[in-house]
């Protein structure tokens, strides 16, 4: 073994020592090398490391021209040229380091720390040459795709470990999977009415993901991705409370939002909680939508309304353009169209649809984009900061001595001038420090773009982004080149007079004002352009924000809110009573609210009933009858509940909007199951089930199939499951006896 290993050393050695033979003797050739001499392959990757891409580029250039057609030749150096040309324009605008002039790279909203990838070593770089210590290498001058990354759920912060198997609702799960029969759903239709809105329910198309869920408001706050079909609706309320167009929808956003709990009925699970939130959000999107267009919505613009509601709850694209910057920073590359290519695994360039018009900047899709980040710092350029005058002396006899002390000693005299001021370092710090700030931002404004163009992206995979994101990149240098170029001039200034610095300054200070402002004009374009690839349709114009309060309305809440609750109570009483018809039923939704977190429930189903009145079937009656059921059957009132879910059902039904069956539905469930007992409760639900799964309503049917699992696992199975199959062998005999029907009428009927 000695002499085998002594044998291997040898051989390794001798091998290494021709390698390096062979590396000289190319090197030699190298030096060699004359102008217009042809270049291999071998030789053009070792003179790479010494003379750079754009050098190597032009010199493979040379070498094939000279080798092709003297007419051939000739336009493709032409071309090469032209190309060299643009690129090297666009690659030394912005070549060197950064900005060295001082004041840090600290900054309002964090930006430029040390740990923020926009930080000012690592702002400007191109397709320039490597050459560098910290980049390594020469870097390519086209987008590189790099390893897939899917964007996280916006609830995944803290994932929580896959427990299904030990869940202890999941042999209940596979026993309702075994007894449902298949449902052969209808072709595809298109979509109409409510079920238009699909963003309140992409949490709700797996029962397991919906049964036995906690009710505990606060457990919803922490936003676990377990606790999504709950937490998703609230999340959307808590945006259009915030940025919803119509003053109506804010309004009942923000009821929505603040009395969840209330609609957390334990009785019916989580199931029925996930279907009464999704119901009140999906009435609140279809109340945007139904205020832009002045009735019921179009298409259009109920898809508009829909996307921009998704792209609120893209909340990881954000982060993802972070970590993404933060790879990419110590490559000097931190520009969006790179930073959007890396996180989108490659997937920028992929075909994208024809672009729409410009969105305005305040629509719904504008406002979701921008929710999603954090809110940017505030620029402001300082002028220069004057010098403290010099201390003057306390007395007489002090001010003689000092002149003394300064002639002796080879000072000014005192009975020259003193001389001419200077402009201090002190003076420029804090407009350098602006400087330092503004060019942090421009880097940061990267970011964003690249994190909007990942979230319109995630919503409309087709979404046109790429040309808004090399305009935007190119539009940030530029503005970054003259913030830097302002910011060295005013950095030069320092010890010089100070009359002609203060001159000479003030066209640098302009430039950096100016620079602010074209950046901020920058950002609500790019969003703006982001926001209408993303939602794919031009967004109608926001309604006057103007208070939807009736005066009746305003004093009773204020005197409710004042501690006045006799008072209060009756002015609501009033306002549910003697809201005139063009009110509509918004202040009654809104005092009903109000009277649920003031504890009183009576009140605020009297304050439903009058809402509910006008006989209209709009988003908010739709609202209100969900809350309406929920009241009377947490209360225990029977017939009061029984009437609710009437109504409920068919306004859903008028409005088509499953998710609100599916609401009616768990709420009758459980009045059977009080009136008529378990047999009844399993009947109507799985009835509904296969009327929602022939129709390919997947979102209701998963919850209907949930809140069978919550009944399962609360009742005796030996009871439950001689009910459930009688209830399935009653709808197949109900189903073969209309085929029956059906088919002797074709028989009957003349040909």
């Amino acid at each position: 073994m000695a002499v085998g290993l002594e044998q291997r050393n040898r051989q390794q050695l001798a091998e290494q020592q021709a390698r390096t033979a062979q590396q000289d003797e190319e090197k030699q050739e190298l030096e060699r090398l004359e102008e217009g001499q042809e270049v291999s392959a071998q030789q053009a990757e070792l003179l790479q490391p010494q003379i750079g891409n754009a050098a190597l580029a032009n010199l493979l250039a040379r070498a094939g021209g000279q080798s092709a057609g003297a007419a051939s030749s000739h336009e493709e150096e032409v071309a090469e040229e032209i190309v060299e040309s643009q690129d090297e324009e666009e690659l030394q605008e912005l070549e060197g380091e950064g900005p060295q002039y001082g004041g840090g790279g600290g900054g309002a909203g964090g930006a430029g720390g040390p740990n923020d990838p926009w930080d000012l070593g690592r702002l400007f770089g191109g397709d320039d040459e490597g050459g560098g210590a910290e980049g390594g290498g020469a870097a390519q001058p086209r987008l590189r795709a790099s390893p897939i990354r899917e964007l996280s759920d916006p609830f995944d912060e803290d994932p929580l470990p896959d427990e299904e198997e030990d869940s202890p609702y999941e042999p209940h799960h596979q026993q309702i999977d075994a007894l449902l029969p298949a449902v052969a759903p209808l072709p595809s239709s298109p979509r109409r009415g409510d079920a238009r809105f699909l963003t309140p329910e992409l949490d709700l198309l797996d029962a397991r993901a919906i049964a036995g869920l906690p009710l505990s408001p606060e457990e919803l706050a922490h936003g676990d991705a377990a606790l999504a079909p709950l937490a998703r609706p609230l999340e959307l309320a808590r945006f259009l409370a915030a940025h919803g167009l119509s003053p109506t929808t804010r309004a009942l956003a923000r009821g929505i939002a603040g009395g969840a709990s209330f609609f957390l009925l334990p009785s019916t699970g989580s199931s029925g909680a996930a279907a009464r939130l999704a119901t009140m959000v999906l009435a609140a999107l279809a109340q945007e939508a139904e205020s832009a267009s002045q009735g019921d919505a179009p298409d259009e613009l109920a898809l508009a309304t829909d996307r921009a509601a998704r792209l609120a709850l893209v909340r990881e694209a954000w982060p993802l353009a972070v970590q993404t910057a933060r790879e990419l920073a110590s490559t000097r590359r931190l520009r969006a169209p790179f930073i959007a290519d890396a996180a989108l695994a490659g997937r920028l360039d992929t075909s994208e649809q024809r672009p729409e018009p410009t969105m305005p900047p305040d629509s719904l899709g504008g406002r979701a984009l921008a929710s999603l980040l954090p809110v940017s710092p505030l620029l402001f350029i300082p002028p220069l900061a004057s010098s403290p005058p010099p201390p003057l002396p306390e007395d007489d006899e002090t001010a003689a001595i000092d002149a003394l002390l300064a002639e002796w000693t080879g000072g000014a005299d005192p009975r020259e001038l003193p001389p001419d001021p200077v402009l201090e370092a002190e003076a420029l710090e804090p407009a350098l420090a602006a400087a330092s700030d503004l060019v942090n931002a421009m880097g940061r404004a990267q970011v964003e773009l690249a994190a909007g163009a990942i979230a319109a992206r995630e919503v409309n995979p087709r979404a046109a982004v790429r040309q808004v994101l090399i305009h935007g990149d190119r539009a940030l240098r530029l503005l970054a080149r003259d913030a830097v170029q302002a910011g060295d001039a005013l950095a030069e200034l320092r010890g010089a007079p100070l009359l002609a610095a203060e001159a000479l300054a003030a066209p640098r200070l302009r430039v950096l004002r100016q620079s602010v402002q074209g950046l901020e004009v920058l950002r609500t374009w790019a969003f703006g352009e982001l926001a209408t690839a993303a939602v794919g349709v031009r967004s109608v114009a926001a309604e006057p924000d103007s208070p939807p309060l009736a005066p009746l309305l305003g004093a009773a809440l204020r005197q409710r809110e004042g501690g006045d609750r006799v008072r209060g109570r009756q002015g609501l009483r009033a306002v549910a009573l003697s809201t005139p018809p063009p009110d509509g039923p918004l202040p009654g939704l809104l005092a009903a609210f109000a009277a649920l977190e003031a504890g009183d429930g009576p009140d605020a189903a009297l304050l439903i009933d009058g809402a509910l009145r006008l006989d209209r079937a709009g988003p908010l009656e739709l609202a209100a009858a969900s809350m309406r059921a929920c009241l009377a059957l947490g209360a225990d009132l029977r017939v009061e509940a029984a009437a609710a879910v009437d109504r409920l059902e068919a306004l859903a039904r008028r409005r088509h909007t499953p998710l609100a069956l599916a609401d009616a539905a768990i709420l009758r469930s459980e009045l059977r199951l009080r009136q008529e007992g378990l047999e009844a409760s399993v009947d109507g639900l799985v009835g509904q089930i296969l009327e929602h799964g022939r129709a390919g309503e997947q979102a209701a049917m998963e919850l209907l199939k949930a809140r069978l699992t919550e009944q399962r696992a609360a009742h005796d199975e030996a009871a439950f499951d001689p009910a459930m199959e009688r209830a399935i062998a009653a709808r197949e005999g109900e189903a073969q006896a209309t085929t029956a029907v059906q088919t002797a009428q074709r028989r009957s009927s003349p040909r």
